[in-house]
């Protein structure tokens, strides 16, 4: 059973409770994330796809190592810019401030 098989057992441990949520806060999660996996991958707006992302990088960098180091250290810039500035106003802005910073990444 993986990594997590530390007492030899075969199969998972059955747990009655526990079942897969059939609710409407699912199925709205589950398109929502749909919609933001699409919006990363195609784009959408003012975002770039990750095609255009990888072309613009590779024409800065020909290297292709060099060229996802240069995109991972752009979205840590933005993440760290990003995180910060989410975190100024503390716990009283925390309700709008977290879902801006996530749409954000």
């Amino acid at each position: 059973m993986g990594i997590f098989n530390i007492f030899g057992k075969d199969e998972p441990a059955a747990n009655p409770q526990r079942s897969e949520p059939d609710s409407a806060l699912a199925s709205a999660a589950t398109g929502l994330v749909q919609r933001l996996l699409t919006a990363g991958i195609d784009g959408w707006g003012t975002f770039a796809s990750a095609r255009q992302v990888a072309d613009t990088a590779q024409g800065r960098e020909p290297q292709p190592e060099k060229a996802v180091d240069d995109i991972v250290n752009d979205h840590t810039k933005l993440a760290a810019g990003g995180g910060f500035i989410t975190g100024l106003g503390g716990i009283i802005t925390l309700p709008v401030a977290r879902p801006a910073h996530v749409l954000g990444v």
